[in-house]
């Protein structure tokens, strides 16, 4: 592999990060506005806040510009300069940070929102929908109902409604 081809490729999982993380942030926003309204029925997959470790990809392009602008530049005694080496002798470090607070925060989130579920008055049914899985985390239906009378179906728009 030439080192054009995977620049290109790694720029590439920069992109494809910024819809993933968009959506593990835009389904806990969607979980909550459902719990908001009470909603009788609200999925949720505690699996989708793991999605959030792509973002490590933004910080290590910025770490690869970085350096090698910080390589270009000439020695000089250049505040700028002074900084901007500080900063990249310490990026291994805040990289490390940065990847461990996403996996701190893809466990905490599910733990808080299934908490947040339970203080409502919602119950946890198994998803029976759920297609097998080799991710971590589960599928789950949350209801005000209860789990034994619940029969789902999927509509043509793929959502799971209630049936009586």
């Amino acid at each position: 592999m030439t080192p054009e081809t995977a620049q290109k490729g790694f720029v590439f999982l920069n992109v494809l990060a910024i819809p993933a993380v968009g959506y593990a942030v835009y389904d806990y926003f969607r979980v909550m506005r459902e719990m908001a309204s009470e909603n009788s029925l609200i999925e949720f997959d505690s699996g989708t806040y793991y999605l959030t470790l792509m973002s490590v990809f933004w910080l290590l392009l910025v770490i690869q510009k970085g350096g090698l602008n910080l390589a270009i530049k000439p020695v000089s005694p250049t505040l700028f300069f002074r900084l901007s080496s500080f900063v990249h002798k310490k990026m291994g470090a805040f990289l490390v940070v940065w990847f461990v607070g996403c996996l701190v925060i893809s466990n905490i989130v599910p733990i808080y929102v299934n908490y947040k579920f339970e203080r409502s008055n919602y119950l946890k049914c198994k998803n029976l929908n759920e297609i097998s899985r080799t991710a971590r985390g589960n599928s789950w239906i949350y209801t005000k109902g209860e789990c034994a009378k619940l029969n789902l179906l999927t509509t043509i728009e793929g959502r799971l409604w209630l049936s009586e």
